[in-house]
C-alpha cells in the first residue's frame, strides 16, 4: 500500500542528536522495545559525517511524495517463484498492516 508516516520518515531522516534518533526509533518500533545504546551510537556517528543527514532528508523526499509512497504492483509480486511469508503487526506505527491486504495467494500472511 501506499500509506506511510512521512512526517515520523522525514523527522527520522533529519535526527542528529541521539536523544531525537532515539525517540524517532522508539516511534518506529513496538511498544516494548527499546534501541540498543551501540545501534545508537553507530547512528550518532554516521550522521555525523559531512551531508549524511543532507542525504537522508533526500532519499526520505525521494520515496515519498504527499506522505505516499510507491508501491509495488501486485501482479508483479505474483511473478516471484520463491515461498513469501509477510509477518507485520497489526499496530505498526511507519506502515498499516493494510498493506499485506490482497497479497497474492500463495503468499503466507501473519
Amino acid at each position: 500500500g501506499a500509506e506511510i508516516n512521512g512526517p515520523l520518515l522525514r523527522r527520522f531522516a533529519a535526527a542528529r542528536d541521539p536523544s531525537d534518533i532515539q525517540a524517532c526509533l522508539l516511534a518506529m518500533s513496538g511498544p516494548l522495545t527499546r534501541p540498543i545504546d551501540h545501534t545508537l551510537d553507530a547512528l550518532g556517528d554516521m550522521r555525523g559525517r559531512p551531508g549524511q543527514v543532507e542525504r537522508l532528508r533526500e532519499i526520505a523526499a525521494a520515496m515519498t511524495s504527499q506522505d505516499r509512497q510507491g508501491v509495488i504492483p501486485r501482479d508483479r509480486l505474483e511473478t516471484l517463484t520463491m515461498p513469501v511469508m509477510v509477518v507485520w503487526g497489526t499496530a505498526d506505527p511507519m506502515l498499516p498492516s493494510s498493506h499485506t491486504d490482497n497479497l497474492p495467494v500463495p503468499y503466507h500472511v501473519q
